[in-house]
């Protein structure tokens, strides 16, 4: 999170691989999604909307089936704000 309050994306960015790959491993599951959604929101802050919209799509669903309600509404808040800055109009917006 340090690194969010910096602004430093590069080094975020660069992290998360290996993180991500460290949490899938090991089986954690929440940090692993936790890392997703980081990494969804570093790729919206650098104006990579279509991938953030990938990534917090993949953290959602990933949330809604373990349940866990955190990991889910982040994704889905990241998911909207993303997809609002690719096509305001879209229908599933709304929905």
């Amino acid at each position: 999170m340090y690194w969010l309050g910096v602004g430093d994306w590069q080094t975020l960015d660069s992290r998360a691989t290996a993180a991500l790959a460290a949490g899938a491993e090991a089986r954690l599951h929440r940090p692993a999604n936790l890392v997703v959604l980081i990494s969804a929101l570093c790729r919206y802050s650098t104006g990579r909307f279509g991938e953030a919209v990938a990534m917090a799509a993949q953290a959602r669903a990933a949330g809604r089936e373990r349940h866990d309600p955190i990991v889910h509404l982040y994704g889905l808040l990241i998911l909207l704000e993303s997809r609002l800055r690719v096509d305001p109009g879209d229908p599933a917006i709304a929905a």
